[in-house]
């Protein structure tokens, strides 16, 4: 049996384009609740798409986002977060799996003044 997607360290994001092209990028994910949290740049196409198409697949991968040809796909929702409560949530979820990239999502988030290209997903 497949370990859960959240205990995954990468994840290939699959979000789609208006037209309906899947459009995969291999992510870092951490577990948020029953969500999973992903936090990139605020003008990051990821998270355009998002917003346009909340629709998202999700699938096991390595760094390069080469996915095994038995993962599993899992079928979510995506949300961006603009509250700053719940970007300080994803953001210190990002830190617990993920601490040596602290200095970059701060800056990435902050970089954009107050919009945020944090995401959930469900």
């Amino acid at each position: 049996m497949p370990k859960p997607i959240a205990d995954e360290r990468y994840v290939l994001l699959t979000t789609f384009r208006k037209n309906g092209d899947a459009k995969p990028t291999p992510v870092w994910v951490a577990p948020l609740g029953e969500e999973l949290a992903v936090i990139t740049l605020a003008d990051a196409w990821k998270v355009r798409r998002v917003r346009n198409t909340p629709e998202v697949r999700l699938q096991p991968c390595d760094v390069r986002g080469k996915v095994s040809p038995d993962a599993p796909i899992y079928k979510g929702r995506g949300r961006v977060v603009t509250d700053p409560a719940e970007v300080g949530q994803v953001k210190t979820a990002m830190n617990r799996v993920a601490p040596s990239m602290s200095g970059t999502t701060s800056q990435a988030s902050s970089s954009r003044a107050s919009q945020s290209g944090s995401t959930r997903l469900k």
